[in-house]
């Protein structure tokens, strides 16, 4: 489990795919800020700190060291 990967897939409605991928890039992103629609709609119920928040990004997962390090055992 120590690699695991647990996702949630919220939104996942093809319509609403569908529409949200039509839209112009204005209307997602604003000033760097992402997931403009979503804090929008939320705007009254998000804290101030979440409504500003800009660092938050996806999961990272560690791909890049397990092939490095598959690689230099397999080539050690």
């Amino acid at each position: 489990m120590t690699f695991g990967i647990e996702t949630r897939v919220p939104f996942l409605d093809f319509r609403l795919v569908v529409y949200l991928l039509s839209l112009p890039d204005e209307y997602k992103y604003k000033k760097g800020t992402t997931k403009r629609i979503l804090r929008d709609a939320l705007n009254e119920y998000l804290p101030e700190l979440v409504k500003q928040r800009k660092d938050k990004i996806g999961f990272a997962s560690p791909d890049f060291k397990l092939l490095k390090e598959l690689d230099e055992k397999h080539w050690s």
